[in-house]
């Protein structure tokens, strides 16, 4: 018994002659490359390099093309002789630009300037109004809406271009209205 497990011992030792590991880094700057592929073309059999650029491959005795590829830098192909030694490699990869056909892009929609209008009333300006609410105030500034539901002033609405502050279920939705920089949640309680 002790016999046939040398013998199993002995035949799965030799049956992985070498193994082949090394370092992928870009040959300009030196540094790692993480994720390389290293495929060996006649097994197929193929491994990534770890984020240090180190790379592990098992092989048996034989003579193989060693490919390593990766996004950006040209694929390197090199023939390693494995015999009964480990083999360490340096790969030194160029880096590698890629290039594409013709792309054209067109548009569907003319191209429009979208201005931007904000207008700020000062407390002077106000008082100089002598109005009694919020509401009254904003009525009063071109292109702003101010919409009623009910005659006691309950219940206001603002509107800029279509945009209310009023949406379903409670108040501010597009237009931000300020009082001394805090924002009115209901225009008017001011």
């Amino acid at each position: 018994m002790n016999r046939l497990t040398l013998y199993i011992l002995i035949i799965l030792t030799t049956s992985w002659a070498a193994t082949v590991s090394g370092y992928i880094k870009d040959n300009k700057t030196n540094k790692s490359i993480p994720n390389a592929n290293i495929i060996i073309r006649e097994t197929g059999q193929g491994t990534a390099s770890n984020p240090y650029g180190y790379f592990l491959i098992n092989l048996p005795r034989g003579i193989y093309t060693l490919e390593t590829s990766v996004i950006g830098f040209k694929t390197d192909s090199r023939e390693v002789i494995v015999g009964e030694n480990n083999i360490e490699l340096n790969i030194q990869l160029q880096t590698a630009i890629l290039e594409f056909s013709e792309i054209q892009v067109q548009g569907l929609f003319s191209t429009r300037l979208g201005y931007e209008f904000v207008d700020v009333i000062n407390s002077d300006k106000i008082k100089s109004m002598d109005k009694e609410s919020v509401p009254d105030v904003l009525k009063n500034i071109p292109g702003i809406d101010v919409q009623f539901a009910q005659p006691n002033g309950r219940n206001v609405n603002v509107s800029i271009r279509g945009s209310s502050d009023y949406k379903p279920g409670g108040y501010n939705n597009r237009v931000l209205i300020l009082l001394d920089g805090f924002p009115i949640l209901i225009p008017n309680s001011g």
